[in-house]
């Protein structure tokens, strides 16, 4: 007969159960049966049950005489296997005749099945009144528990249930069935089954009332277990089920903060992140009462695809970690950028100019992170995500483009907390697999025990512990919600590497963090796809990430351990971040990837000549070598300068030289800002129709400068201090040439292209 689905925790609590096919609450049988439920069936149905040959004739014939006596059926004088028999082919109506074929299908069972095994059969199949169906169902719908935690009272209480399930009824004809339940204990008593004080304290037990509602604590996990060939069975997951109680509550209690500005949907998993198991599993917020599908609470959000927003950004940063392009700390781009036509943004709308990559990435910006990617290359960075275990990027790096990394692909959940989880899993194991990544420390999770979903690339990730380490120590550093402020000064408070992301339009809002314990998982959202102000992955799904964190148990694993093999202690220019170099005043000692020895040194720092008079620039061609004295000076690039020192007070930029004076050497005076490093740029079109401007963007190291601008020979226009300048070029090749006051000039060739 069909079967409910049913989901236990990893203590055999039941966690969720699903209706069979049938509609009846039939469990899926246990591998025995209690031995007092044993003992009750017995007493009450067939105590001879052991002894006969399925049938037994003394039964039979004192059924005839009472049937005659009262002249209707009072009694059939069926045994348990005769039961079973009529169970088996259909319970027809009975009469004389059906008695006989039971009689004979009840003498076949005897020959080919065990006492134990008939038994088995009659307590799993019996009707336990309305439409549950064997033991274990009446266990959990009439107390809430399983089958073996009954007492003797309550087994006392299904054990008479069978007989006559439409006349007594748990909630209907109480007096008949509390009758028949201390009929029950009596006989038990007397029989010795029971002892005095037993005996007691089972009469004075209450009866149960009506079915209990099965408990529905991860419907969402019973819906993905189903459609992996678990439908109809019992399935014992490795959740633990006082965190899914947790994990519930939390997320109603913020959901029902969120539904004020029509935001349903919360999904979040939690995984242990040493042995990859889930711990809790909340594909969506689950309404006790609301059936209602229109908010999409039936969709299950930890396997949905749905775009990243900024999540994917600690990947970027460990694969230029790994390649040794850069250092945690060197400074990258952060100032206006158009590429191809694409010009991302910062969240803030503000521009540092320089900043370091590890705050790049744990304030999430924007710019840097498409400008490292163009310089990475997207196809190798799709390769590394793919590698690492996502599997929901089918298309080719062109279809991505550059958007990739701010939410131009679609990821779930699921395999999210899948990848943080193994990279903390393999620093986790880095001494026990001697710096190896092994196949098995690198997979998705698995809410069965002993399950690994491991990848299916041999070379599973392209990523190793160094990168790794580099990275979530990184996403330490991550600004947390205001209600975390001041975190890092109590003891008890947890170091975790987290990371959140917002996707265009405020769809999608992520959170996930991972420590040595735990890997936590939050998207909140709308099922729908539908956006709403105020989305942001760092307003709405961390906190729920932090409140779950700190009410997690503690596994006492307060550390990831640190890849030496994979790392170099180096001396580090403080304010560049890269490897310091002879000029560097100021230099830290830090773990850095061992490929970084590949990178410069540290370029930003130049001896320069200055006058003693004056202290402006200077040289042999206008002043003595006696009045000459070297001094080093922290020198960006005129486009990275303009935003960094508005931001950085104690910038000091380079002097200017001294009268009659002329460079040596010309320098970086003029800078293209925007587009960047672009030979092709596209026209665009405006919304009517006609052809658009592109915005040329540029920096001079001199405030106030004034700048003349030239296209193809021709002025087109000057600017002073703010050098923005629209322009509507032909198709075709053309030369931009700048020229300040001084004779500076910037050449700019580049090729126009109409949209």
């Amino acid at each position: 007969m069909p079967t409910s689905s049913l989901l236990y925790a990893q203590n055999g609590v039941l966690l969720e159960a699903e209706i069979s096919i049938d509609g009846q609450w039939r469990f899926p049988p246990n591998d025995s049966v209690s031995t007092k439920f044993e003992q009750a069936i017995l007493h009450f149905e067939d105590q001879w049950f052991f002894y006969h040959l399925g049938i037994n004739p003394i039964a039979i014939f004192r059924a005839i005489r009472l049937n005659i006596k009262n002249n209707k059926v009072v009694s059939g004088g069926s045994t348990i296997t005769m039961q079973v028999a009529r169970m088996l082919h259909g319970n027809h109506k009975r009469t004389v005749f059906q008695k006989l074929i039971e009689v004979l299908y009840a003498l076949k069972l005897e020959l080919f099945y065990s006492k134990e095994e008939i038994l088995f059969l009659y307590c799993n199949n019996a009707p336990f009144g309305g439409n549950t169906v064997g033991i274990e169902a009446a266990a959990w719908r009439y107390f809430g528990r399983a089958s073996n935690q009954l007492s003797w009272a309550e087994n006392a209480a299904l054990a008479v249930l069978p007989n006559a399930p439409a006349l007594v009824f748990p909630g209907k004809n109480e007096a008949a069935f509390l009758h028949k339940r201390n009929k029950l204990l009596l006989k038990l008593f007397e029989n010795k089954v029971l002892n005095q004080e037993e005996y007691e304290l089972a009469l004075i037990e209450p009866l149960p009332g009506k079915p209990k509602k099965l408990p529905s604590l991860a419907p969402h996990l019973l819906q993905y277990s189903n459609a992996h060939g678990n439908k109809g069975k019992s399935t014992v997951t490795t959740l633990a089920p006082d965190v899914q109680h947790f994990i519930n509550a939390t997320i109603e209690r913020y959901q029902s903060n969120y539904s004020a500005n029509k935001i349903n949907n919360i999904g979040v998993l939690v995984v242990n992140t040493y042995s990859g198991e889930v711990v809790a599993y909340a594909g969506n917020y689950h309404p006790k009462s609301d059936a209602s599908t229109s908010k999409g609470y039936a969709v299950d959000m930890v396997h949905g695809l749905r775009s990243t927003g900024s999540i994917l950004k600690p990947f970027l940063f460990a694969a230029l970690m790994q390649d040794g392009a850069l250092l945690p700390r060197s400074l990258v781009a952060d100032l206006p950028t158009s590429i191809s036509g694409y010009s991302p943004t910062n969240f803030n709308n503000q521009y540092s100019g320089a900043v370091p990559l590890n705050l790049a990435l744990s304030r999430s910006l924007n710019i840097p992170s498409v400008r490292l990617l163009k310089q990475y290359n997207t196809a190798r960075f799709l390769t590394i995500l793919k590698s690492i275990g996502f599997t929901s990027f089918t298309q080719n790096a062109d279809h991505y483009g550059l958007s990739l990394i701010l939410g131009g692909g679609e990821v779930s959940l699921w395999e999210l907390c899948g990848v943080y989880a193994s990279m903390g899993r393999s620093l986790q194991t880095y001494f026990s697999t001697e710096g190896k990544l092994k196949q098995g420390n690198w997979s998705m999770p698995h809410f069965v025990p002993n399950m690994n979903e491991t990848t299916d690339n041999k070379e599973f990730t392209l990523l190793n512990t160094g990168a790794i380490y580099l990275t979530l120590d990184a996403l330490k550093s991550v600004i947390r919600p205001q209600n975390e402020a001041g975190w890092e000064y109590f003891n008890a408070s947890e170091s975790i590497a987290w990371k959140t992301g917002t996707s265009f339009g405020f769809r999608d809002a992520w959170a996930v963090g991972v420590t040595p314990d735990y890997t936590v998982g939050v998207w909140v959202g709308n099922a729908t796809g539908e956006g709403r102000p105020g989305l942001v992955g760092g307003l709405l799904a961390a906190p729920v990430m932090f409140d779950i964190f700190r009410n997690l148990p503690s596994l006492q694993n307060p550390n990831f351990d640190i890849p030496y093999d994979d790392l170099r202690h180096e001396m580090v220019c403080q304010e560049s971040g890269m490897l310091a170099g002879a000029l560097c005043a100021k230099t830290d000692s830090m773990y850095v990837h061992k490929n970084a020895l590949r990178s410069a040194s540290c370029n930003f720092h130049k001896s320069i000549n200055l006058n003693t008079n004056n202290h402006l620039q200077a040289n042999l061609n206008c002043v003595t070598a006696n009045n000459l004295y070297a001094d080093t000076f922290f020198t960006l690039p005129p486009g990275m300068e303009y935003y960094y020192a508005k931001n950085h007070p104690d910038y000091k930029k380079l002097p200017g030289f001294s009268p009659g004076c002329i460079p040596l050497e010309e320098g970086d005076v003029i800078e293209i800002i925007s587009p960047t490093n672009s030979t092709e740029i596209v026209i665009p079109r405006e919304l009517d129709g006609t052809e658009g401007k592109v915005i040329f963007v540029a920096a001079h190291r001199k405030q106030n400068m004034r700048v003349f601008w030239h296209l193809d020979g021709v002025p087109i226009g000057s600017t002073t201090d703010s050098h923005t300048l629209a322009i509507e070029p032909e198709s075709g090749q053309h030369v931009l040439v700048l020229a300040d006051e001084e004779g500076h000039r910037l050449s700019y060739p580049f090729k126009a292209i109409k949209e």
